[in-house]
C-alpha cells in the first residue's frame, strides 16, 4: 500500500478520529488487538498499544510504516488518496502563525512565502 499521506497529516486523522468517537486509548487498544487477534497471533501485524497510538496522535513519529498503514487501514482512512481539508489548511495556518508569534522576526518572510504560494496555486488554477 503507497501512503500520499505525511505522518502530520495522519496524525491529524487519528487525533479526529479518536476525538469522534471518544475512546480512551486504552479501549481503543483493545479493541483493535481483539478484533485482530489472528493477525496478531499469526505475526501478520504488530498489537497496537497506547505508547504507539499516542505518538501516532501526537505526531512524535517520522515514517509512515506497516504498523502505521496497519493502524489506518483499521480506521478507513485512505491513505493512497491525498485530499487537503479545510481542518488541516487551518491547523497549518494556525501552526504558522505559532512560529511567527515565536520568531517575530520570520513573520514577514512567512507573508512573503504565503504570497507567492497563492500566486502559484492562481496562476495554475487560471492556467
Amino acid at each position: 500500500m503507497i501512503c500520499k499521506l505525511t505522518p502530520y497529516e495522519v496524525s491529524l486523522e487519528v487525533k479526529k478520529y479518536l476525538d469522534r468517537e471518544k475512546v480512551s486509548l486504552r479501549d481503543f487498544c483493545n479493541k483493535y488487538n481483539t478484533l485482530n487477534n489472528m493477525e496478531i497471533r499469526d505475526g501478520a501485524i504488530k498489537p497496537l498499544n497506547k505508547d504507539f497510538l499516542l505518538r501516532v496522535k501526537n505526531n512524535e513519529f517520522k515514517v509512515v510504516n506497516k504498523r502505521v498503514l496497519d493502524l489506518c487501514d483499521y480506521l478507513g482512512l485512505n491513505v493512497s488518496r491525498k485530499v487537503l481539508s479545510k481542518s488541516t489548511m487551518v491547523n497549518e495556518f494556525q501552526n504558522l502563525q505559532k512560529i511567527a508569534q515565536k520568531h517575530p522576526y520570520l513573520e514577514e518572510k512567512l507573508i512573503n512565502i504565503l504570497a507567492e504560494v497563492g500566486e502559484l496555486l492562481t496562476t495554475n488554477i487560471n492556467g
